[in-house]
């Protein structure tokens, strides 16, 4: 799909109406006549000490919901976002049919704004590709410069992903830091230990700040994926269960040798508060300071209020 023009995206979001939209075509004007102490601003990580925060992740608007009401769910239970800004080098406007989906960094600075001002802080995530690095970089730091407190660098070894070589890894390091030499990334990855050897990890990790596996137990149940646990010792013939505790632990004491903080990503298909109370008991016992939920669009709204109610390990 092509981006649209600044003039059709005003169009079609003043034809949705209320705050929402107007926030997000033009939220200069509306903080222009707010006081400076009452506006929220994004930090870049030089500027900012980091704080660690449970955080809920939006893949498009469409799906998801309505930004302002993802906002003000997010705002109440002291939660911040995760919003997927460009796929590769391409932005989420290709994919995104809503009339708040990102072409380009004026609309990621809309939205950070946005965010921001609702008391959410704004964070952004995309899928790295490795077929032209140093466009990925490119795109990747003005995401950055538009107001993203941090970076979620999707890796995996599955179709639509992660295509590239060691050596592109590489490269899209070296732009990335070079451009945004103090920003915080997190590279995310598939939380199954024998997916691990099939990216370049160790290279994503050396200019990473953290490492963010997809822990997604509910998802994970299969006879294939029990199989695997057990060859890796983290299953035995008495316990055939694909838990949160098997996953966190399986994925957690591998990526230690890393020596880089791990912040696990949720299950968010999973609504079971006991197995989400699970979750964040392996985390924590983990050494993790706080999690992220995949995604906001799918998860039930018990989960808000757990995650509110068990906040983030402060060391």
């Amino acid at each position: 799909m092509r981006d649209r023009t600044t003039v059709s995206r005003r169009s079609v979001l003043m034809g949705i109406g209320g705050a929402t939209a107007a926030a997000l075509v033009a939220p200069r004007s509306l903080l222009a006549s707010t006081p400076p102490s009452e506006v929220r601003r994004a930090p870049t990580a030089a500027q900012a000490l980091w704080t660690p925060q449970h955080l809920a992740w939006v893949w498009q608007f469409g799906h998801d919901g309505d930004p302002e009401q993802i906002r003000d769910t997010l705002a109440a239970n002291g939660l911040g976002v995760v919003v997927k800004t460009h796929d590769g080098d391409r932005w989420m406007s290709r994919y995104d049919r809503s009339a708040t989906a990102i072409s380009g960094p004026r609309i990621v600075e809309s939205l950070a704004d946005f965010f921001e001002q609702g008391g959410v802080p704004f964070h952004a995530w995309c899928v790295v590709k490795g077929r032209n690095p140093e466009k990925e970089a490119r795109i990747a730091s003005q995401v950055l410069s538009a107001g993203a407190r941090s970076l979620f660098l999707d890796v995996e070894p599955h179709p639509g992903f992660w295509t590239g070589t060691r050596r592109d890894a590489w490269i899209y390091g070296e732009a990335l830091r070079k451009a945004q030499p103090n920003a915080r990334l997190s590279t995310s990855i598939d939380a199954r230990p024998w997916t691990f050897n099939r990216i370049p990890l160790r290279d994503f990790a050396d200019f990473s700040n953290e490492l963010s596996p997809q822990m997604y137990w509910g998802s994970f149940t299969s006879k294939a994926n029990v199989d695997e646990y057990t060859r890796i010792g983290d299953l035995t013939a008495k316990r055939k269960n694909v838990t949160p505790t098997v996953v966190v632990s399986a994925a957690m004491t591998r990526l230690w040798s890393y020596g880089l903080p791990i912040h696990p990503i949720g299950d968010g298909t999973v609504s079971s508060r006991t197995r989400w109370r699970e979750f964040l008991r392996a985390a924590y016992t983990s050494e993790a300071q706080s999690v992220s939920v995949w995604r906001y669009g799918v998860a039930h709204e018990r989960i808000w209020s757990l995650l509110r109610d068990t906040p983030p390990v402060l060391l």
